[in-house]
């Protein structure tokens, strides 16, 4: 470090020189060929570290008082001279400096003046202990405190640049003018997305977007040649990171001739937002302009600022303009009342208010929907309101069309159940204050369903029509003809003296029902079944009155067709029956008061039992022994047949598997299936659960349907009974050889088995007719590859007789009354089967 100066005494305390600092031996000279004033040797050390020899320049440097004699630098090593900081720095540095001997080692170090201040002076050292006539460490320093005080600030400055560059929004790059990035700020990252570091050496063209570079491209190169410019501004999309495009606004300038910089200059800032919210107005406006809602604009004082072009075309003729236009004229007087005393309270303390109002267009008032918002200024001051109003004629008249469709038939467009109740309710505020009766007459159609069957859903909606005209030409004025439910019809007659009355009415809609009807080219003949209820002032309960009419309806049903019945105390009675049947059948599964007994079927060949029918019987608490006919219909109107037909199905199967595996391992076991059963699709997993579970084979169970049941639902009944075949259940019908549809639905159905009717039983050998009945059904079986049972069996005759006729099998009370299962005991002679 010979070509360096050193800056002697460039440290003094207050009062001037010091003293030398303690422990300086001053007695050492120096090497003879060394002079204490020569600025290439002025430090001396041993092997061990000691500090053998001082230049006096560098204590008056330090501050200290010396004399100017070579031997004034001699001491014995003090590390207290330097910072504790770097005594690690020092020592690493002195053993490098012992194991490299002869080469020179450099050392910033910090070492402490006479005022305890520190100052960094540059220590050059060289190992020099081998040579004979040296034998030391030789070494020189330089004052460096001003260079690194500089560079200090120099990064202090730096540091603060660089830290308002990672807070700013802008990022700042260098690039070269082929594009390539020299350098970009920190900030990038938090900006843009994407390091400093990777985009560096980067160019900087190939983050723009695609459809954006060529307009870069462009822009680069008229900065590039334009040296004396002041620069240009382009907004480009440009991306920090995969498959996200920042909109970006960036200001481009020549700074090549700048030393300090040397390069093209970019200052760029995300303006996505910015962008994102002017084009977010842009649609705004168009929205506003587009929708076909009426937007207004209003000042503080609702003088009218703005109308959009769907409220132009509401309020404006052809020759009319937006300056000339008072919207004030076209508010009625109501609506304006409204708006001053509901409105604009709202407005001034909650910024918003929404209502109905309406207006005057071509003197007719459109009732319209208003939402009225108030903006405000900084100042907290209202500074204009904005409406939006929408023209609700055709919401009221969907909403007139909605509550006609919730209250009345979409059919036939009579009023419905709802509306119905609440005509009901009305009736009977009027009967108690006039002192009359109230009748509700109940009117449904008899085999209706042959209609639907015969001639298709389509035909049958059009006699539904034509008999609600019908009725409602048959009523009275004031009186209510209403669509109940599919083929029923409820009159509700107000104002008449007692049920003679009533019945007046009635037998005078039975008679418009009755008239011949002509739907489809063909010639049809109607008749209703009619209950009536006739409630006074006293007992007006709807629900209740409707009850008693659909009592009175079914007895007449049950009479026969075309008939009326005034419900009166017997039908009370028997509803009152029903109820507690009800009630009762809820609970006879949990109470186990169900029972089911098995009567056998026979081989009429041999008399030999081949099979067992489940017969169902509720062991009443109070009324004993009940036959299915006593609560098999309650249970379907309730709902109750389903878990009662699964508990059936397990218990006969149970039984049957218990009686097999006792010996009797041919038999099978046949249950009844209801309407209800027949129409669901829980009847096929009840049975094949309780086959399963008892580990009979499917073949080994029957089911028997009435032929009746068939036709209730072909549909239905078809795809149930098809399920269960394909489980290997066989299908039995039952009382064939009443119904009048047999035949027409037989080929329809999978069927194995045929049960001739005990009606038609009965007559066997005393009856011609009959015994032709049971040879042709028979017969049929026969050709249809099934099997035919003669069911009803009461005495040796019919059983002999359908024995000859080729019948297969009976069942009846001469061959076994139903009881309870117990152990079987096949019979194979003529004598009477019991079980």
């Amino acid at each position: 470090m010979g070509d360096r100066q050193t800056s002697p005494g460039g440290v003094t305390s207050a009062t001037g020189p010091r003293p030398g600092p303690p422990g300086i031996d001053l007695t050492r000279q120096a090497v003879p060929v060394r002079s204490a004033w020569s600025d290439e040797v002025i430090l001396e050390f041993g092997p061990s570290g000691d500090l053998l020899y001082v230049d006096p320049t560098l204590l008056r440097f330090l501050g200290y008082e010396v004399e100017l004699d070579p031997a004034a630098g001699r001491e014995r090593a003090d590390h207290s001279l330097v910072h504790e900081d770097d005594l690690d720095r020092v020592i690493e540095f002195w053993s490098t400096v012992l194991a490299d001997p002869g080469v020179e080692h450099r050392l910033d170090v910090r070492v402490r003046t006479v005022t305890d201040d520190w100052v960094w002076v540059e220590l050059d050292a060289t190992n020099r202990l081998a040579e004979p006539d040296i034998g030391a460490v030789i070494g020189d320093f330089h004052d460096v405190h001003a260079q690194r005080a500089a560079e200090a600030e120099m990064a202090r400055r730096d540091g603060r640049f660089r830290a308002l560059l990672r807070s700013s929004e802008d990022v700042i790059a260098v690039i070269e003018p082929d594009g390539t990035v020299d350098w970009v700020s920190e900030n990038v990252g938090r900006v843009l997305g994407g390091a400093a570091d990777v985009l560096t050496d980067v160019n900087a063209l190939d983050k723009v977007h695609p459809d954006d570079r060529e307009r870069a491209r462009q822009t680069l190169d008229r900065v590039v040649a334009d040296t004396g410019g002041d620069g240009e501004t382009v907004n480009l999309r440009v991306t920090g990171g995969p498959d996200r495009w920042h909109t970006t606004e960036i200001v481009v300038r020549n700074l090549l001739a700048d030393p300090q910089v040397a390069g093209i200059a970019l200052t760029m800032r995300d303006v996505t937002e910015r962008v994102e919210a002017a084009r977010e107005r842009t649609r705004l406006g168009e929205i506003i302009e587009a929708t076909t809602d009426l937007v207004f604009v209003f000042d503080r004082d609702f003088e009218l600022q703005y109308m959009n072009e769907a409220a132009q075309e509401f309020f404006l003729e052809s020759d009319e303009t937006v300056d000339g236009f008072d919207l004030n004229a076209r508010i009625p007087d109501w609506a304006r009342a409204r708006l001053e005393h509901e409105a604009l309270p709202a407005l001034v303390e909650s910024d918003v208010w929404g209502g109905e109002i309406a207006f005057l267009a071509a003197d007719d008032e459109v009732a319209v929907s208003t939402l009225l918002i108030a903006h405000r200024d900084d100042a907290g001051d209202v500074e204009y309101v904005s409406s939006i109003t929408r023209d609700m004629t055709d919401r009221k008249q969907l909403e007139t069309r909605l509550a006609h469709e919730a209250t009345h038939d979409p059919l036939t467009g009579l009023p419905n159940r709802s509306l119905l109740m609440d005509r009901l309710d009305m009736a009977f505020g009027r009967a108690r204050r006039s002192g009359t009766s109230t009748a509700l007459i109940f009117c449904d159609l008899d085999d209706f369903k042959l209609v639907n069957d015969s001639l298709g859903h389509t035909r049958g909606d059009e006699m539904l029509v034509a008999i609600a005209g019908r009725l409602s030409e048959a009523i009275r004025p004031g009186d209510t003809v209403a669509r109940f439910g599919g083929d029923e019809f409820v009159v509700l007659a107000e104002e008449i003296e007692g049920a003679d009355a009533a019945g007046a009415i009635a037998g005078r809609l039975r008679r418009a029902v009755a008239r011949p009807l002509q739907i489809a080219q063909s010639e049809l003949f109607v008749s209703v079944s009619v209950g009536i209820a006739v409630v006074d002032r006293d007992g007006a309960d709807p629900e209740a009155l409707i009850s008693d009419a659909d009592a009175a309806m079914y007895r007449a049903k049950a009479t026969g067709r075309g008939h009326q019945v005034v419900f009166d105390q017997g039908l009370r009675a028997e509803a009152v029956e029903r109820l507690d049947t009800e009630t009762a059948l809820q609970r006879a599964l949990d109470r186990r008061e169900l029972r089911i007994h098995y009567q056998p079927i026979v081989d009429l060949a041999d008399r030999r039992v081949v099979g067992y029918e489940a017969l169902l019987r509720w062991e009443h608490p109070e009324r004993g022994l009940l036959m299915p006919a006593d609560f098999i219909r309650v249970a379907e109107e309730t709902g109750l047949i389903v878990p009662i037909g699964g508990w059936v199905a397990r218990q006969a199967c149970g039984q049957l598997a218990r009686w097999r595996a006792e010996g009797a391992d041919d038999i099978w076991m046949a249950i009844n299936l209801s309407a209800r059963q027949l129409g669901g699709e829980a009847v096929v997993a009840d049975i094949d659960a309780a086959i399963r579970r008892v580990g009979i084979p499917p073949t080994a169970l029957r089911v028997e349907i009435t032929e009746s049941l068939l036709i209730e639902n072909v549909e239905q009944a078809t795809a149930t009974l098809r399920l269960l075949r394909a489980l290997g259940v066989q299908v039995v019908v039952d009382d064939f050889g009443t119904g009048y549809s047999s035949l027409s639905y037989l080929s329809r159905f999978p069927v194995d088995v045929l049960k001739i009717d005990k009606s038609l039983v009965s007559g066997l050998g005393r009856d011609d007719r009959d015994t032709a009945i049971v040879t042709a059904v028979v017969g049929l079986a026969h050709n249809l590859g099934l099997t035919a049972i003669g069911e009803g069996v009461e005495d040796q005759q019919q059983y002999d007789a359908l024995r000859e006729l080729g019948c297969d099998q009976a069942q009846g009370f001469h061959l076994g009354r139903p009881r309870l299962g117990t152990t079987i005991q096949p019979a194979r002679d003529a004598r009477p089967v019991t079980a």
